[in-house]
Parts: C-alpha cells; structure tokens; sequence
C-alpha cells in the first residue's frame, strides 16, 4: 500500500534480505526487521530446534551495522496453555501441529529464565549504541527464579470416557457426521477447540471403515469399545481405510448379525496459523465415513470442549474407580499433592509413561502431552499452585502410567536440531 512501511523477517543474511526490500520500495526509507528470529517453534515428532547465540550475534552484528532497527520474535519464550497450540501444513498436504512449549528457544526462555543468548545480545546491543546513549548504571540482571521438584504424584483414581458422556447431556443427532464448527452450540458459534465424538451403529459384519476425507485432525476408531486403530492427518502418506478384522477377533462371540457400537474420537489438533490452508481448516469430521463401502447414517455427536464446568461436574460424579493401569480407553485419571504452607513456586510436569492426551492442574488446562517428542516436560507456573492440596487430572486417550512427576529442570528434547549458521 502507498506510503506504508515494508519490513521483512529472517534469522540471517541481513545485507541479502535488506538488498531485495531496497529494491522494493527504494533507498530513502528506514530499514527493519520485523521478526527476527531468535529461534524457531517445535511440530510434534520433530527435534527441538535451536538457534545458538554464536550465529545470532554475528547476524544481529550485521543488522545493526546496516543502521536497520530490530525487533526480536521472540525475545520472551512462552507456553501455549489449553488447546491454543497452532499448526501448520506443508506443501498444502501434510498438517504438522505445534507442541505445547512456544520457548522458542529464546533470550528468556519460557519460564522467564535468563540464558546466556541474552546476556551476548545484552552485552552486543550495549557495545553497538552510540557513546552516551546506554546509561553507566543498568540495573543487574535479575536472578532466575528457583525451581521445585515436587516429586512423584501417585494417580489414584480413573473414569473412562463412557462414564462421562452422560455428563455432557443430551448429544446432536443428525443423519450425516458434520464438522464441530457446525454443531448449535455456543450460541450457535459451533465448537472451537478440544474433541468431539460420533457415535453409530453397525452390525458385527462390518468389516472396514473408509473416511471419504481425512479427519481433521487425528480420529480413534472404537468397534465395541474395542480400540480399531488411529487415521491421522498428520502423516505424510495418510490412509483413510481401516481394517476392522484384528479387533473382531478380541471381541468374543462375535456374530455378525449383533448390533456394534462404532464410535469415532476426533481429535483438533490445532488451528493452521498462517496461508490460505487456514480459510477451510473444519475439524473433525468433514465428509461421509462409509462402513463395508456404504455411507453410515443416523449419528450421536457429542462435543467434548472440556471448559471448567465440564470438569468440574466431572470432579463430582460417582462413576470413578481405583485405578488400573491396564485400561486402554480414553478416560480422565485423577490424583493429588501436598505442598508445604509456602509460596508455590515454577515446576515442570513429567509425563514419562504416558501415551497421549491434555494434563489439568487445579482445573487449569496446562496443554497437550504426546509420547513422540519432542517435549518430554511440561511447563506449570508457580501461581497455578497452591499451598496444601492440589489437584492433577489427566485426559489419557490411550493407555496411562500409575503417576507423574514434577521435576525441576525442562526438557524440550534430548537431541536438537540447530540453525543453518556458517561458522
């Protein structure tokens, strides 16, 4: 537009980046660099990414030199609490969500820790400035923040997802499966975020289930109750047929006239952040799902947002046992810890053992756990505890561990993946 500022994005090669934008809008206007990246953001299954502060100092250097303004992205690592992780999608095919850290590998990092690229871009910033422009008596740095091992948190208690539809109220029948976005709730805003569950009828000789399109995001197919397999977005070549011979065989006296419960566990993943992927990016399910090659018709769908009141009527019902770790449903574990009468302070939340699912703390949704990594420990702020009890809930879509732990250090990876710097 005329007589807006351009700016670009990079993480290195200033002089290049800064050529082209000259080109663009001429010599006569200030340079800047709008994100310039000090790190980079973590997909599930891939390494943890880091930019090491030796490349970022030499590329900072350069923009400086070139009298061009700079704006860190980020300067301050972050969290994406609940289910505000994003996505994005490659080549406008394979869907690639984010994890929950957003620490992005930053100067401070997410639990608000000074590391040793802020104290170089620090000192570079203070040496680059003109004489006079950086006061003599710069407050110190403060020290970080100390953080608790609580320990270990036996889970005591589970109840499977079966015993808590009754909880959401009556579900939405309709003769087709449709997105979430589309269900009359939330004054007729449809359903964002979270899960959602359709639920039919077969007969025990259904033998396949074929999505016409892939779930959005990620679909748990349940014969009987009976895990059948996962269909996934996410992979790069995604199947949209499932077999449904292996579990049959799990399911005694099986007789092919016997009315089965199919029920199918979707999964929003995240939202694409970025491109025009993101216009058309329903969840859930999109299109028919056919059984033994004819379209199924006649649904239950129940929206499964987990707001406060949701868990919190969770919290109170009857229907939880003692725990057993051999259940291999989707179902919310619950347990508790003790902290002494003092200030909580910053944790981190293990979750070794576990397969797949969203972690609560005092009814806090702290995001989303997967066994594939990169993150292998969860941020929990020192605020969201409390001196006394606290409480753990735990949404497990697979199959859990008996406790967690809370340890004091983070772990995004034990490998990384580091910036393309030459030197």
């Amino acid at each position: 537009m005329p007589g807006v500022l351009m700016t670009v994005n990079f993480y290195k090669e200033a002089n290049m980046h800064f050529g082209i934008l000259r080109k663009l809008q001429g010599d006569d206007v200030p340079l800047m660099v709008m994100e310039y990246w000090l790190g980079w953001f973590d997909h599930w299954s891939e390494q943890h990414h880091i930019f090491p502060w030796k490349g970022i100092i030499l590329a900072v250097k350069e923009v400086l030199e070139l009298g061009a303004s700079i704006n860190f992205y980020m300067f301050h690592g972050g969290t994406t609490f609940g289910f505000w992780n994003g996505a994005n999608i490659v080549n406008h095919l394979t869907y690639q969500p984010v994890v929950t850290s957003y620490d992005y590998d930053a100067p401070l990092s997410e639990a608000g820790d000074v590391t040793d690229k802020y104290i170089k871009i620090r000192a570079l910033l203070k040496e680059e400035s003109p004489k006079e422009a950086v006061p003599g008596n710069l407050p110190s740095v403060p020290v970080s923040v100390g953080k608790i091992a609580y320990g270990e948190v036996t889970i005591t208690h589970f109840i499977t997802l079966k015993d808590m539809l009754p909880l959401l109220g009556t579900p939405f029948k309709s003769k087709k499966v449709m997105p979430m976005e589309m269900l009359p709730i939330n004054n007729n805003g449809g359903q964002g975020y979270g899960y959602i569950l359709y639920r039919t009828k077969v007969t025990g000789a259904a033998s396949e289930v074929n999505f016409v399109q892939l779930p959005h995001d990620r679909a748990q197919v349940f014969f009987d109750g009976h895990p059948a397999g996962v269909i996934s977005r996410s992979k790069v070549n995604p199947v949209k047929l499932l077999n449904l011979e292996e579990v049959k065989k799990e399911i005694k006296e099986l007789k092919s006239e016997d009315v089965i419960m199919l029920d199918i566990l979707v999964e929003n993943q995240g939202r694409i952040s970025a491109k025009k992927d993101m216009i058309s990016d329903r969840k859930g399910l999109l299109h028919d799902v056919e059984v033994n090659g004819k379209v199924q018709t006649d649904w239950l769908i129940y929206p499964l947002e987990f707001k406060k009141p949701f868990i919190d009527e969770v919290m109170a019902a009857d229907k939880w046992q003692d725990m057993r770790p051999e259940i291999k449903v989707p179902a919310l574990y619950k347990g508790s810890f003790e902290i002494p009468n003092r200030t909580p302070k910053d944790t981190f939340l293990s979750m070794e053992g576990w397969n797949k699912g969203i972690v609560f703390i005092n009814a806090f949704n702290i995001g989303r756990y997967w066994r594939i990594g990169p993150q292998r420990t969860y941020y929990i702020p020192g605020p969201l505890l409390k001196a006394g009890r606290n409480e753990i809930v735990i949404f497990e879509q697979h199959q859990s561990a008996e406790k967690v732990s809370f340890v004091d250090k983070h772990d995004l990876s034990p490998t990384v993946r580091r910036g393309e710097w030459n030197f």
